[in-house]
């Protein structure tokens, strides 16, 4: 009897035992996957997502109007409903900097925008360094993001000279820290393939420098001045360049002889000034910027590179100019606009003398007239995520006599109505 017990007894320790093992085990086994949940969690804590959305409505009072605000109408059409952007940013916070990804998708198809790594300095947080496709540094208006633009496309000039804004390159920049006695400064070097966010076509890279400095500000005035730089160069694809010339007071072109394959020089300035100033109905802001210098392009075009191929047609160069200056009142959720925009891709030919020809000269022509855009507009913000902007667009191409070129479509008036959420 006694020994029955002892082992009723033994067996009940053993079961305990083994019923604590297995809770043991249980509980390494959560303790596991808490752990990796946790990582996991991690992880994903340091993705963010963002976006927004414009959808719009445009009335042109010609057909196939050619605009600079969403691109030229179809020959047929003077009113259309269109995504204008709708863009997802993808953006991976590390600890030695970040990666941003950024996609569009509009009715005409989705595309990257951005696709760069920013890394910093271990030996100095001033210091980083950019590689990819993200925003040429030159001036206000081309890193300033779409999503926060008050008139609804960028200036004319930045549009022709650095379509799509983006580009593939890499970029080292220095921004002076709150302790610094530079604090305010910000200096930017890069080098880009010089043809936009398409596969490099040429052997030659184009520099980009710009120096910003905003030490002037103070809790209700902002001032920021900024100077850039553009030196690049542009492939020649045939024998034969053409150059502004002057014979018996007429300017015109001239064709001169060069190598297939040689470069042409591609060369900007630019100066950009904003002011802000907060008073007790909101804020008013002026902003502003001028661009000179010299740009190869074609018969018809004056607009920098932005294709895969190289290309085939002879080139024109021309000495160019261009300016903007807007005036932004914020009156609590309501805010009033205008700007005043204007582009000449060729200085060297003005009003009547645009067209003129004489022997052994080629004429200029439609690309040569200098653009004027005047924008007024409104937009309201009932919150944060969402604002309604509507703006008309006055748009004049200079006036000659001379011209023996199609002016049609040139000269129109334009109604933008826009919706934005952004999340």
């Amino acid at each position: 009897m006694l020994r029955l017990k002892s082992l009723v007894l033994i067996l009940g320790i053993a079961a305990i035992g083994e019923s604590a093992l297995a809770q043991t085990s249980k509980l390494d086994s959560l303790s596991k996957e808490v752990a990796l949940l946790k990582k996991q969690t991690s992880a994903l804590s340091n993705l963010k997502v963002s976006g927004y959305i414009q959808a719009q409505y445009q009335y042109a009072d010609t057909l196939g109007a050619k605009t600079f605000n969403g691109g030229n109408f179809a020959n047929e059409v003077d009113n259309r409903i269109s995504v204008r952007r709708a863009r997802i940013k993808f953006g991976y916070d590390m600890s030695f900097g970040s990666a941003v990804l950024l996609l569009d998708a509009t009715e005409k198809g989705i595309s990257v925008r951005n696709a760069y790594l920013n890394l910093t300095a271990p030996f100095a947080q001033s210091l980083s360094l950019t590689g990819g496709i993200f925003e040429r540094p030159f001036g206000y208006a081309i890193e300033y993001s779409s999503s926060s633009m008050e008139v609804v496309e960028r200036p004319m000039m930045f549009q022709t000279l650095f379509p799509g804004e983006q580009e593939v390159g890499a970029m080292l920049t220095y921004k002076a820290d709150g302790q610094s006695a530079l604090k305010g400064l910000t200096v930017k070097g890069s080098f880009f393939n010089g043809n936009g966010i398409y596969a490099d076509v040429d052997k030659f890279k184009d520099f980009i420098g710009k120096i910003s400095y905003s030490g002037l500000s103070s809790s209700n005035v902002y001032i920021n001045l900024g100077a850039s730089l553009y030196s690049g160069r542009v492939y020649n694809p045939t024998t034969t360049v053409y150059k502004m010339d002057n014979a018996s007071g007429i300017s015109a072109y001239t064709g001169t002889i060069d190598e297939v394959g040689a470069s042409l020089k591609r060369q900007y300035v630019g100066f950009d000034a904003q002011l802000s100033v907060k008073t007790p109905i909101g804020k008013t802001q002026l902003v502003s910027e001028y661009i000179f210098g010299k740009q190869p392009g074609t018969s018809k075009s004056s607009k920098s590179p932005d294709y895969g191929a190289l290309p085939t047609t002879a080139s024109f160069l021309r000495e160019f100019a261009g300016s903007y200056v807007t005036l932004i009142q914020q009156i609590h959720k309501f805010s009033v606009y205008g700007r005043y925009d204007w582009y000449d891709p060729n200085t060297k030919v003005k009003g009547n003398e645009v067209g003129l020809s004489a022997t052994g000269l080629t004429a200029t022509n439609a690309t040569d007239l200098k653009l004027t855009t005047t924008s007024l507009g409104t937009f309201y913000e009932p919150n944060k995520n969402l604002r309604f902007t509507a703006q008309y667009d006055f748009n004049r191409y200079e006036k000659t006599s001379n011209g023996k070129f199609s002016a049609a479509g040139l000269n129109n008036n334009l109604f933008t109505l826009r919706i934005q959420y952004k999340f």
